[in-house]
């Protein structure tokens, strides 16, 4: 498995709650440890598997629903500064050192599409 190659870092539901929270109180991007997402990942995925289990409790199934939510903010967040960064750094075409991997193809998606729309050049 891909991940077991990875220095993956340890998501709990509080550090999920406190990776939001951080992001939210800035207009500039945070630096995530690297291969966050996958571990954001694989953290839902065990989540999803706890709370599917016919006898968890409502705790387990909330925090899974929970943590669901605060990782599409988590995202929707993020996307909406590398979107202004995208913008605002069309003509240098540089590469913020707060992006991880995904976010850079995000990022110059976005430009793409931008100068596509626009045709800006």
């Amino acid at each position: 498995m891909e991940s077991e190659n990875l220095e993956l870092p340890i998501i709990t539901f509080n550090s999920l709650y406190n990776v939001l929270r951080e992001e939210e109180k800035t207009a500039t991007l945070n630096t995530l440890p690297k291969h966050f997402f996958k571990a954001v990942e694989i953290f839902l995925k065990e989540k999803k598997k706890e709370s599917d289990k016919t006898d968890s409790n409502i705790k387990i199934k909330n925090m899974y629903h929970n943590s669901v939510k605060m990782y599409q903010k988590l995202l929707k967040v993020r996307g909406k500064k590398i979107a202004i960064l995208a913008i605002d750094t069309l003509s240098s075409k540089q590469v913020e050192e707060e992006l991880v991997d995904v976010e850079i193809e995000f990022k110059n998606n976005v430009i793409k599409l931008f100068e596509k729309t626009y045709n800006y050049k």
